[in-house]
């Protein structure tokens, strides 16, 4: 059996790990974004939001989030800080790659 990950993980290692898990998902949903595309879904039953150049749709999972309507505070843009903020605990980043749709475009 695997032994769990540090408790102390630092968020850049456990981005690379929900980066390499976010990138290995094959689905006609994952395509490149661009900001304008992320900037349409701004609404509790349609949010994206953009972390850390990775573009994930939460839609589903809005009324879920423990942290109530805060997931909306930067719905349709860039939540890379407060997605990085002291609330979240580190396993946050495993959670995230089954709501990837794509890499942000510059």
């Amino acid at each position: 059996s695997a032994s769990p990950a540090p408790a102390a993980k630092p968020p850049a290692s456990a981005n690379s790990t929900a980066t390499a898990a976010a990138s290995s998902i094959s689905s006609p949903r994952v395509r490149p974004r661009t900001r304008a595309e992320v900037a349409r879904h701004s609404t509790r039953e349609d949010l994206w939001l953009v972390i850390e150049g990775k573009v994930y749709d939460f839609s589903e999972y809005v009324e879920a989030h423990p942290g109530a309507d805060a997931i909306l505070n930067d719905a349709g843009g860039d939540a890379t800080e407060g997605f990085k903020g002291d609330q979240h605990p580190v396993n946050v980043w495993a959670m995230i790659p089954e709501f990837y749709v794509g890499d942000l475009q510059d």
